[in-house]
């Protein structure tokens, strides 16, 4: 298998690369995602979930035969943590996720034993449906941060883009959405996998139960879980040849300025959250 991938997020932790899908598509997906979204456009951060998205037909349009050898160069047995298209609402100064702590960052993944820290073992795949500008709550994420707090100073990199721009990064990294202060909901669809063989209950959920049980196609019931196993030998995807796509490097464009009030903030809900002191 190409390397190419894996060394990348190992090294990195993040790559840019041509979205899989045409324009048309992602226009198509908008307009099906457009209903959905209007009911619960109150919401701060609305979500479409992978049930809505096996209904709307878009789930099935999502794993086409580029993505699954794009995911097949990744990782030869991803099963799905979570697939999702959500909205974050605009004019709001306060992160969406995470933002009693540390002005949002964080890691969704903590250091597990037996694992490389940078391995990529978790990968999500972002794929903006809308544009996303500078203010409006663009994705922000800190290369090569696989250990160790974020620092003010320290450079990032805010992914900024045109409908359509998808980037793959290791979810060990130090990473925040950005508070969205535009006046325009901000729209992603999200797909994070992990290896076939780890701990997952998400597949175990009555929304994947259920999608297994309605698709024939065998890739999209391994993915969904057919065959998650708890042995550290894994079932690949039935998935032939690879895919053609080449990584894009992305450069390190903004840094990190962590308030002085949030540090304090979120040294609190850190101590809370932990009922300990920092120390062993």
């Amino acid at each position: 298998m190409d390397t190419t991938w894996q060394q990348v997020l190992k090294d990195e932790g993040i790559t840019k690369i041509e979205c899989p899908f045409s324009l048309e598509t992602i226009k198509k997906w908008n307009q099906i995602l457009d209903p959905h979204f209007k009911k619960i456009d109150f919401e701060d951060r609305s979500y479409a979930t992978i049930e809505d998205l096996f209904d709307l037909g878009i789930f099935q349009d999502f794993f086409s035969q580029e993505m699954r050898m794009i995911l097949r160069d990744i990782m030869p047995d991803p099963t799905i943590l979570c697939l999702h298209a959500y909205e974050i609402k605009g004019q709001n100064d306060k992160n969406h996720i995470f933002s009693e702590a540390f002005d949002g960052w964080h890691r969704d993944i903590a250091e597990l034993p037996g694992l490389q820290v940078n391995a990529p073992n978790f990968i999500s795949l972002f794929i903006y449906l809308s544009e996303v500008n500078a203010g409006d709550g663009e994705f922000e994420i800190i290369k090569r941060s696989f250990t160790g707090p974020a620092i003010n100073g320290e450079k990032s990199l805010k992914v900024i883009g045109q409908a359509g721009t998808t980037f793959i990064w290791n979810r060990a990294l130090l990473h925040r959405a950005t508070p969205n202060t535009s006046p325009t909901r901000r729209r992603v669809l999200k797909l994070s996998i992990q290896h076939n063989y780890f701990q997952n209950e998400h597949i175990h959920s009555p929304e994947f139960i259920r999608i297994r049980n309605l698709v024939k196609d065998p890739y999209l019931r391994f993915i969904t879980g057919e065959k998650h196993a708890t042995s550290p030998v894994a079932h690949q995807a039935p998935v032939t040849g690879h895919s053609l796509m080449k990584v894009i490097p992305l450069i390190s464009n903004s840094q990190i300025n962590i308030r002085f009030t949030e540090f304090l903030k979120g040294l609190w809900w850190f101590m809370r959250k932990n009922k300990r002191p920092f120390g062993p």
